[in-house]
């Protein structure tokens, strides 16, 4: 592909991108329900930080153990560990609402209109990741003559032969991962960042939205995917304020990763 086809291509698509997330920040912007802050005391912030890293530290000896039961490069050792640190993770939240003294509410509200909302999300979501994984792939192939590797659970997760640890990761991506994630990202750091930012109103979620998706997509650990997974992030945040329910968020999350689980299957239908 020639340079000024590569250039154009780019700059449309990152046209595209601009729009859809203008449409998407106006539409977040209409009717938004509110999701209020929540301030910790000192208590409160040893208890979460003791919590969660209880939490880790269980994961990681398990993850230590498993090698010396299946192959190091095998799904048990990726997805076990992760299945433990999802549950631990959605424990640790409900425990830490039950016993804090900050007294909150995840904000748990189902209904047609809930549903509705996280199929709109789940569209300028999917939308937008997209677009940005295009432009990066077709940015990376113009100036570095390759596209970026896969994350290495996609590869672990095309590499699964056996039906019960394939349903066991289906869990764990499609249902785990989005209430864990989006529970402790949205559900605490998002709120707890707006109970302590220097800013009010708008702009004040706006950091707030910002730092936690910098941290959701941080712990992806893969810099080609850091930017798409970042404005996932502003977008579930989004999502949480304008419903006024930690459902949608997650119910975006959960297709979002469901779609790629089928994608993933397909072409490796396709592929066989």
């Amino acid at each position: 592909m020639s340079l000024p086809l590569s250039y154009a291509l780019m700059a449309g698509l990152v046209a595209a991108l601009v729009l859809i997330l203008t449409w998407g920040a106006r539409f977040s912007s209409k009717d938004v329900a509110g999701i209020p802050a929540v301030r910790l005391n000192a208590a409160d912030w040893m208890l979460l930080g003791f919590m969660v890293s209880l939490a880790i530290l269980s994961a990681i000896c398990v993850s230590r153990e498993l090698p010396k039961y299946y192959p190091a490069d095998s799904a048990q050792v990726v997805f076990l560990p992760t299945l433990l640190i999802q549950t631990l993770f959605i424990l640790v939240a409900v425990l830490f609402k039950k016993f804090a003294d900050a007294k909150f509410r995840y904000c748990v509200v189902i209904d047609a209109k809930t549903l509705g909302m996280a199929l709109k999300f789940f569209a300028l979501a999917i939308s937008c990741v997209l677009l940005c994984g295009i432009l990066i792939n077709l940015f990376s192939l113009t100036f570095f003559g390759e596209i970026p590797e896969s994350q290495d659970i996609i590869e672990v997760f095309i590499g699964i032969d056996s039906f019960s640890v394939k349903i066991l990761a289906v869990i764990s991506i499609g249902i785990l991962a989005p209430i864990s994630e989006e529970i402790v990202f949205r559900g605490l750091v998002y709120r707890t960042l707006k109970g302590i930012a220097f800013f009010r109103g708008t702009l004040n979620a706006v950091f707030a939205a910002s730092v936690s998706s910098l941290l959701f997509s941080a712990i992806h650990a893969n810099a080609f995917v850091f930017l798409p997974l970042f404005i996932m992030g502003m977008i579930l945040a989004a999502s949480y304020e304008k419903s006024g329910s930690i459902v949608v968020p997650m119910l975006v999350h959960s297709l979002f990763n469901f779609s790629n689980i089928f994608l993933l299957s397909l072409n490796e239908s396709v592929c066989r």
